[in-house]
């Protein structure tokens, strides 16, 4: 989800939602359809193996109607908890997809989380992507609302501090934590992002 709307006419979308305005659905899975394409286009752009398999629009195809289903029987009360949602509908599509993939092999990509610091981490398989989205569905609360806002979100930590109304530091402490746990979780595998 970039960080295209602001967060008051996300949250007035949410509110209407909640009201029964089917408009402000479509608007939310607008607001969703950025963040979905740029996570596909970095799981595909270099390989062309598994861009012949799944064309990127068919993922995030996919991810906004896993989204626009769960809008029918969950109303987010606010940003955060709407990030939350959409964050694990764009990580279950991917691990379907993974799943669906899993005799392919060997295909290098790297994702480019935000704000990262060295492009010499990240899954290089299919294997270690798929072990990549379980571990994180595997963390605690906190940790996995830090990757689904500053990874599957795409937001900055500035960003992340104002949803979570914290400051920008305790977001990058928390989001260090969270990368820790993940990478102990992976067996020291993966990330250094």
């Amino acid at each position: 989800m970039l960080m295209s709307q602001t967060t008051a006419e996300l949250q007035h979308f949410l509110d209407a939602l909640r009201t029964g305005d089917e408009s402000a659905r479509e608007a939310l899975l607008e607001c969703s359809l950025d963040r979905v394409r740029e996570l596909a286009r970095r799981m595909f752009h270099r390989q062309h193996d598994l861009r012949q398999l799944t064309q990127t629009d068919d993922v995030v195809q996919k991810a906004l109607i896993r989204l626009h289903k769960a809008l029918d029987g969950v109303k987010p009360p606010d940003i955060r908890t709407f990030y939350g949602l959409a964050a694990r509908q764009i990580r279950w599509v991917l691990r379907d997809l993974l799943d669906e993939k899993s005799d392919v092999r060997r295909i290098s990509y790297m994702p480019e989380p935000p704000e990262r610091e060295d492009d010499s981490g990240g899954p290089r398989d299919l294997d270690e992507w798929s072990a990549f989205h379980e571990a994180i569905d595997g963390l605690d609360d906190e940790d996995r609302e830090m990757f689904d806002l500053l990874f599957y979100q795409g937001l900055r930590q500035e960003e992340a501090a104002e949803v979570l109304q914290t400051s920008v530091r305790t977001v990058r402490r928390h989001w260090q934590r969270a990368r820790l746990r993940l990478e102990c979780a992976l067996h020291g595998a993966w990330p250094r992002i």
